[in-house]
């Protein structure tokens, strides 16, 4: 859907690789284990279930779901916890949110809504979709509370619309650099596990982020965004997506560029461009342009602007307010349930001023209905299950792949392999608990020990691989003796007359192959996985320091609006931001030609600024010779120059 044509280094597998189609063939068989534990979404109890709750009395049934929501949020604790508030719902049938009525579903016809859709958000139970919505919607209000104005004293701070709008844009800039994608864009919570994304996919997760704001402006306004598709320059072009932002007054949209990764500059006073100013003004975003870089959006395509809402759908079903407001816990509140036609009406009033009284709200399926076109029937979705099996192939880098499982003789070989080799990279963006989830969870300060253990054994695993010469020969050997015993065991499948006696045979002999290899095999996957996954966790190291540092410089700046800042509050902050220099430059030093380098530069160029480094934040973003998206280079070539006016 996204106009990404111009992004940066691919970091997708090649889709004509044989050996990654035989890749995937080994993570389809990790698959099936990760999904069956770990996303299976059949809200039915299953056996082991009802042992579990058989006992609970049906009116502990809430408190227990509450109980388990307060306790963690991930999809299993999900999972239960909707359960157990069936099981209420059993019991309490006044409580059964009511069903929509039919000028309720005329209403909501008329902006696209199909019977399908109705039959999912008019469910008067939770459904097997229903977890994978509130997992990533309370996975959303635990970074939008990281980044929420901290309390002074007993006072709540509040923040406008137009900061915590920059501040959350920025943040999903940071967690998802931008790469180019062929295949169907995946939900929010997905591209910000995997780490990048399109701009498309930048787009639905910032709108995700920004309704999980609950204190906002002196009102506590709720924050309203959507989707603004900019027509291209050819008849049949994609689309360019801008993203708005309903402004204080609601008569106007702010404007944020995820291809570019800034909010488009020149509003007053700092703030991101609002709409009314653009089109009284179209120059205005000429002053991104560089002889470079230039930017790519024209007058004519401004006059052109599409609103499109991008509300998920689970977020429109009348349990959902339910859950909101009566059934949460208060330790885990949450914004859930979105009314579509005040949504709409309220874009539409602020889109007014700009694109005329006959504005309309279009309805973006691919963003309405990102969960259900990336989860399998049994997860509540309608999409195939290779979809998710191609998500967790491009979880795998290309140069993870040892060059000497080229020549394994049999695709059972390229199974056992592959589950050993694919699960350090496909566990680490889908596992709980493991430090890429207690990141989205804003628990930075818990993944950095994780990290920095995983490191170091990589690099204990990487140093014996490296430093043992004799290593390939007796891989080589070993798939020698490998090809023999899968002949046998070809010919034993082959033969229609086999015995159990003689399946249990070759099964033994497969069994004492891969006993017999096992050390040198994990070596062998130590030494090719050690890199690769040893750059994943420096960046992810590096993240979590930019995080930090940006939680203290938003303290600093909000204490010293009522006082000026202590010499100790400097030094707090000046330290977290050095922490975060050298470990950007830590990254770029070791991996120079590695797939986020050119984010990472861009990061590193932030850091440096807020260090007071201002010329070396200048040469920073000055180097655009990375291969990378026309447009991220006019965004780092307009933020040199910018820092150079203020000089």
């Amino acid at each position: 859907m996204s106009s990404d044509a111009q992004n940066t280094i691919p970091e997708e597998p090649k889709k004509n690789n044989t050996l990654v189609i035989g890749m995937i063939a080994a993570v389809c068989l990790f698959s099936g284990v990760l999904l069956f534990f770990t996303f299976s979404s059949n809200p039915v109890k299953k056996e082991s279930e009802k042992n579990n709750t058989a006992n609970i009395p049906e009116d502990a049934s809430l408190k227990a779901a509450q109980d388990l929501l307060t306790n963690d949020n991930d999809l299993a604790s999900c999972k239960n916890a909707l359960q157990q508030i069936n099981n209420h719902l059993a019991t309490h049938p006044n409580e059964k949110p009511a069903t929509f009525s039919k000028e309720k579903k005329d209403i909501y016809s008329k902006f696209g809504m199909n019977d399908q859709q109705f039959n999912e958000i008019d469910s008067p139970t939770f459904t097997q979709l229903d977890p994978h919505y509130l997992e990533e919607r309370l996975m959303f209000r635990d970074i939008a509370r990281f980044l929420e104005p901290p309390t002074l004293g007993v006072r709540q701070v509040k923040a406008s619309i137009s900061e915590i709008s920059s501040q959350a844009f920025m943040w999903v800039i940071r967690e998802m650099r931008l790469t180019p994608r062929t295949n169907n864009p995946v939900p929010p919570i997905y591209a910000l596990r995997r780490g990048w994304g399109s701009s498309f996919e930048r787009s639905l997760a910032f709108l995700s982020l920004l309704e999980q704001f609950l204190y906002v402006g002196e009102k506590n306004e709720q924050l309203t965004g959507c989707l603004l598709l900019l027509q291209g320059k050819e008849p049949n072009a994609p689309p360019r997506f801008w993203v708005g932002v309903v402004d204080e007054t609601g008569n106007d949209l702010y404007l944020f560029d995820p291809v570019l990764g800034l909010p488009l500059p020149g509003g007053k006073e700092g703030k991101p461009l609002l709409l009314t100013e653009l089109k009284a003004d179209p120059k205005k975003i000429r002053v991104l342009d560089s002889d470079q870089a230039p930017y790519d959006v024209q007058a004519d395509q401004i006059g052109r602007i599409a609103p499109a809402m991008a509300t998920s759908l689970s977020s429109l079903s009348p349990r959902m307010k339910l859950l909101e407001d009566k059934y949460l816990p208060a330790g885990a509140k949450a914004r859930l349930a979105s009314d579509l036609e005040s949504i709409i009406a309220k874009i539409e009033k602020a889109c007014r001023p700009s694109l005329g009284p006959t504005a309309k709200v279009l309805l973006m399926v691919p963003a309405v209905e990102s969960l259900r076109m990336f989860l399998s029937p049994d997860n509540g979705g309608f999409a195939s299950p290779q979809v998710f099996q191609i998500y967790q192939t491009e979880l795998i880098p290309q140069t993870a792949i040892p060059q000497q499982l080229q020549k394994a003789p049999h695709p059972l070989i390229l199974e056992n392999i592959g589950n050993m080799l694919s699960r350090p990279f496909v566990a680490s963006a889908l596992e709980p608990k493991l430090p890429r989830d207690q990141m989205l969870h804003a628990r930075y300060a818990k993944a950095v020990p994780d990290l920095v253990r995983e490191g170091d054994e990589l690099r204990i695993q990487l140093r014996g691989a490296e430093t043992d010469p004799n290593l390939p020969q007796r891989i080589n050997g070993w798939m020698d003796s490998a090809k023999q015993v899968f002949v046998e065991f070809d010919a034993v499948m082959q033969n229609k007359e086999r015995t159990q006696d003689d399946l249990a045979k070759i099964n033994l002999q497969i069994r004492k192959l891969f006993q017999k290899g096992e050390k040198d095999l994990l070596m062998m996957i130590a030494g090719s996985i050690g890199r690769p996954r040893g750059e994943q966790i420096s960046w992810l190291l590096a993240l979590c320091k930019n995080e930090l540092a940006e939680q203290q410089q938003r303290r600093f700046d909000i204490q010293s609006k009522s006082s000026p800042p202590s010499q100790l509050a400097q030094q707090d902050r000046l330290n977290k931001w050095k922490d975060c220099e050298s470990a950007w430059r830590r990254y770029l030093e070791e991996f120079p030609m590695g797939a986020g380098a050119p984010h990472g530069k861009l990061l590193w160029g932030y850091a440096l600024m807020n260090m007071g480094e201002k010329e070396s934040a200048i040469n920073a973003w000055q180097d655009v010779s990375r291969p990378m998206a026309p447009q991220e280079k006019a965004a780092r070539l307009f933020l040199a120059k910018s820092l150079k006016e203020k000089k």
